[in-house]
């Protein structure tokens, strides 16, 4: 019998699919800002206005198994939280990140692009 393990390219299959599955959240979360109707607050409309936000967002890797979304305009906490408009009335916010990650599974992408990877180890469970 012989047993043969490669933990480089098993650590290289974790790594890609990781950002493989994050590209596809960056993803989700462009769906949400895009989709009319995904907030009940705002049944025919979604969030965008100029697409300056939806065309703002950045994905920085920022180690192996370490990544951060940013959008960088200056009002997207504003649709994101909700505000106070100078007249008082209020606008709800628009969590878009909350809702992509309650339709967007990352565990579930995250193992189905790795056992696609054929590193030899299949992940056959969710992680609980």
């Amino acid at each position: 019998m012989t047993f043969d393990w490669n933990g480089d390219e098993f650590e290289r299959d974790v790594e890609a699919a990781f950002l493989e599955a994050c590209a596809l959240l960056g993803f989700a979360f462009t769906r949400v800002i895009t989709s009319p109707g995904v907030f009940p607050e705002f049944p025919s409309a979604d969030i965008v206005d100029t697409g300056r936000l939806r065309d703002a967002q950045l994905m920085t890797v920022e180690s192996k198994i370490s990544i951060r979304f940013d959008w960088n305009v200056d009002y997207a906490l504003y649709v994101h939280e909700g505000f106070t408009r100078t007249d008082r009335t209020e606008v709800p916010g628009r969590p878009w990140t909350d809702k992509a990650l309650e339709l967007f599974d990352f565990e579930d992408a995250f193992i189905r692009l790795f056992n696609a990877k054929g590193s030899g180890v299949a992940v056959a469970a969710r992680l609980e």
